[in-house]
């Protein structure tokens, strides 16, 4: 333990250094009289080093810039001095070893009382992977889509007791061919594409029935969630498994939008997902629980009220393309407070980590078995009660299939039980 720390300060500066390792982010901190730079132990990691290995200053940093970005970095670090307030930059370091690591890093500057930057602090985040990924796919999918024959990939998939053929894209020229768009199609296995198929697969699930046990369920399903239920439907599908031998169950991750498409194709039987009006004739939607919206602030963010937080920190922003996002931006334009947009990400826990980190508020719903509102480094702010219930609701679309029918409303009960149980602590705590 450090000189005059206590055991709580030894705690959260251990939180933090495991989150940094978790996420990948290291942070920094310049201090421009003395030219002296700190590292956190992530940081050093991320630039090849042991924690600690080396002393730290701005050329030193610079010194590990690849040589054909080091006029850039130096302008947007020269940038911010004269111009003190956030900033945000990507670059690609040469570790020890020679090889190259892509970051994102935030920063902000801190001032004199004659407004003269004397700090820069910030983040690194190590984005090399998610690069060279989105490069690769960028590169495959223009050659695939802009090819003048018609093409379609499959996967095989080797997680089901046997293997199946899963269409994962095609391209126009195969939509031509086919007479007809794919698209909502995809995820699907080749069997499900062939509807003689699956009137003999529905067949097949009667027949591995156990004869004369009517309470025990057989057969094979497919089920969605959002990232934030899906640890609710992986622990009950995993009760369920134990108790029904002859049961398979599938669980598949995304957004809802997506989810929605899937059952509605016939890819998913049922999902959990956030509802979007009225569901198609041939599903059935069923509510589960309703999380409100909140305001989420780091406990240093300024303001005393929503509006307050929300209109003097920078804004963490739930990506738009999805339906959480779009209810989030209709909310704050009944709010009618001015924000500073700051980044966008389509991720929930990513944007509550950099809350944690200071790097600015968001508005999100509040997750259902969450702890925000007990965490140490949190604020939870809810919105005026002259708004009215602001809610994300959540719920279960199902197919309505006889064959599947009692398998996915036997999930939807259990996942319900839970999900009232997290609402129960929730509002105890309150």
């Amino acid at each position: 333990m450090g000189e005059g720390e206590t055991t709580r300060e030894r705690e959260l500066r251990d939180q933090l250094l495991a989150s940094q390792a978790i996420t990948h982010i290291g942070s920094w901190a310049w201090t421009v009289a003395t030219n002296e730079v700190c590292w956190s132990d992530e940081l050093y990691r991320i630039y090849g080093y042991e924690p600690g290995a080396i002393p730290v200053t701005l050329e030193v940093f610079l010194s590990h810039i690849r040589e054909n970005e080091r006029e850039r970095i130096k302008a947007e670090i020269q940038a911010v001095l004269v111009r003190p307030g956030r900033f945000f930059y990507r670059e690609v370091i040469i570790r020890p070893d020679g090889t190259e690591r892509t970051l994102d890093t935030i920063g902000d500057t801190i001032t004199d009382d004659s407004g003269t930057v004397v700090k820069l602090v910030g983040t690194c985040r190590d984005v090399t992977d998610n690069v060279a990924r989105d490069e690769r796919l960028q590169f495959f999918a223009d050659v695939f889509q802009h090819a003048e024959i018609g093409l379609s990939a499959w996967r095989l998939d080797q997680s089901l007791p046997e293997s199946r053929l899963r269409l994962v894209a095609c391209n126009e020229a195969m939509e031509h061919l086919c007479g007809t768009e794919m698209s909502y199609r995809l995820g699907a296995t080749l069997r499900e594409l062939v509807p003689e198929a699956r009137h003999l697969l529905e067949l097949y699930d009667r027949m591995r029935q156990p004869p004369g046990a009517p309470d025990r369920l057989a057969g094979s399903v497919s089920v969605g969630a959002i990232v934030s239920c899906m640890g609710t439907l992986a622990k009950v599908v995993s009760a369920m498994k134990r108790e029904h031998p002859a049961l398979e169950i599938h669980l598949f991750s995304g957004k809802s939008g997506e989810l929605a498409n899937k059952v509605e194709a016939g890819t998913l039987d049922a999902a959990l997902l956030v509802e979007a009006g009225r569901p198609a004739a041939s599903t059935r939607w069923t509510a589960l629980y309703k999380e409100p919206l909140v305001v989420l602030a780091p406990t240093s963010a300024p303001g005393k009220t929503a509006r307050e937080v929300l209109t003097q920190s920078p804004f963490l922003r739930f990506d738009r393309t999805q339906r959480t996002g779009r209810q989030i931006e209709r909310t704050l334009r009944r709010l009618g407070v001015s924000i500073d947009d700051f980044l966008e990400l389509n991720a929930i826990e990513q944007l509550v980590e950099l809350v944690r980190q200071e790097v600015g508020v968001t508005l999100l719903p509040l997750l259902n078995g969450s702890h925000w509102r007990s965490a140490p480094d949190l604020r939870v702010l809810f919105l005026p009660t002259n708004l009215g219930a602001i809610t994300r609701p959540i719920g279960m679309l199902e197919r309505r299939d006889p064959a599947r029918q009692a398998i996915t409303a036997a999930i939807r009960a259990r996942c319900a039980g839970i999900f009232q149980e997290q609402a129960a602590d929730a509002s105890a705590a309150r």
